[in-house]
């Protein structure tokens, strides 16, 4: 990994938080066919290329009915885990934002707490709203 690259670093942790991180890796591997071999370290803590947001396959993912991980749309407002249709612009965006995550504190679940800029926080609530 280069030295000038950003990354986030994910320790190991809550049982659920590791789980998460493994499926998160096995997606990798699987949708966007990485190695995610680069991304392990021995002694637990997978470190990850903030670009790698960027590099995701996300209407695969998380849209195309025949290769989605996750149903993460649902059709009735009823449903607020879940995307609405008009919504999918705009979670394309998020995701695409996680590449300027900036490291800021400490977390409970992951120990360290990363967060988006408020400035590409801002971007995106525009484009939510002309969506």
């Amino acid at each position: 990994m280069e030295k000038q690259e950003k990354y986030i670093e994910l320790l190991p942790g809550h049982w659920l938080f590791n789980a998460s991180v493994i499926g998160f890796l096995s997606s990798l591997k699987n949708v966007e066919k990485k190695d995610i071999s680069e991304y392990l370290f021995c002694d637990g803590r997978v470190i990850l290329p903030c670009k790698i947001f960027n590099e995701l396959d996300i209407e695969n993912r998380y849209f195309n009915n025949e290769t989605k991980i996750s149903s993460i749309v649902a059709k009735a407002p009823i449903y607020r885990n879940y995307l609405q249709p008009s919504e999918k612009q705009s979670f394309s965006k998020f995701v695409n934002a996680l590449e300027f995550v900036e490291k800021g504190g400490q977390c409970d679940i992951s120990n360290y707490a990363y967060y988006i800029p408020e400035t590409i926080v801002t971007k995106l609530k525009l484009v939510s709203r002309h969506s």
